[in-house]
């Protein structure tokens, strides 16, 4: 589709999309669609890296909507999460071989977040937990220091 690794998508591409969401949105307004998918866009970006593996379309697509995900509790911050995936050496057999890792920048802080388990899939499902705890915690402390009155 034009997609590049670091998630942007090239300008002379974005109409095309614009045209396919508009015409796959059943019953949906499409400008509500585009809205969405422009929203994504600006806000969002995921960048995924491998190690010792190779990133298929459909490993792709199950990343991006796992950490893709998280914008909802993230608000209207833009966030980048750089996602790491793979085996550490390629050497072990069993036990736990494969591991994710996020860093998750949102404004100026940084999130991060690693998991090893022995399927791939489990270990990126066990990332997002991971980021959801600390979101909602670094939300909470956001939150908790705005309410704090001024000192004179």
């Amino acid at each position: 589709m034009g997609k590049n690794r670091s998630g942007f998508i090239p300008i002379y591409t974005l109409r095309n999309i614009l045209e396919r969401v508009r015409s796959f949105s059943f019953g949906l307004n499409w400008l509500e669609a585009e809205k969405n998918y422009c929203y994504h866009l600006i806000i969002m970006q995921i960048i995924i890296s491998t190690k010792n593996i190779t990133l298929d379309e459909a490993l792709d697509v199950f990343v991006r909507e796992k950490i893709g995900g998280l914008d909802h509790l993230i608000g209207n911050d833009k966030f980048e999460a750089k996602v790491e995936i793979g085996k550490p050496s390629l050497h072990h057999r069993s036990g736990e071989v494969f591991y994710a890792e996020v860093n998750l920048r949102i404004g100026g802080n940084l999130l991060r977040a690693t998991c090893s388990h022995e399927d791939l899939r489990n270990a990126i499902v066990d990332v997002k937990e991971e980021l959801q705890l600390q979101i909602k915690k670094f939300k909470e402390k956001r939150t908790d220091a705005a309410r704090q009155p001024l000192e004179i």
